[in-house]
């Protein structure tokens, strides 16, 4: 699972990236230009979001891997090894 899910993160990834800058269109020119553009960028900030959900979801899947599979070698490798994933964030 955790081999997985590090290939998924990067992939998802690219894929909010590319929805966020390929398919939001350009806002119009003033202070209400972002506002103006929201009903025709709906659909493309959900997307966009439901990306972002699915790349925390695997971040802390292959974080928790990561933790598993160095805690069998050796405990302090595993401990820095996961912190840097979503769960060690948490703590900050």
């Amino acid at each position: 699972m955790g081999w997985a899910a590090g290939m998924l993160i990067h992939i998802f990834t690219i894929l909010t990236a590319v929805t966020l800058f390929g398919f939001v269109p350009s806002a119009p020119a003033g202070p209400h230009g972002p506002v103006m553009r929201y009903p025709d960028a709906r659909a493309a900030f959900v997307v966009r979001e439901s990306f972002s959900l699915v790349n925390i979801v695997l971040g802390v899947a292959f974080s928790i891997a990561l933790f598993e599979a160095l805690r069998r070698t050796s405990p302090a490798p595993a401990f820095w090894g996961a912190r840097p994933g979503p769960p060690g964030r948490g703590g900050f």
